[in-house]
């Protein structure tokens, strides 16, 4: 779980720095890439701490 609410900061993290940088710069355009790749890590994350049991649910 605690890689969770790491995944979370890192999050809030990259949207302060995403705030401290100029738009239309090439910093600016790599924060945005790894804010939007950030959700999926947390998803994958979010899933594997899924016991089997609820796996299997989801699935049906």
């Amino acid at each position: 779980m605690d890689r969770v609410y790491a995944s979370l900061e890192r999050m809030k993290a990259l949207w302060l720095e995403l705030e401290r940088t100029k738009a239309k710069t090439p910093a600016y355009d790599a924060l945005m890439k790894q804010i939007r790749a950030e959700p999926d890590a947390y998803k994958a994350l979010i899933d594997a701490e899924k016991s089997p049991h609820q796996k299997r649910q989801d699935s049906n």
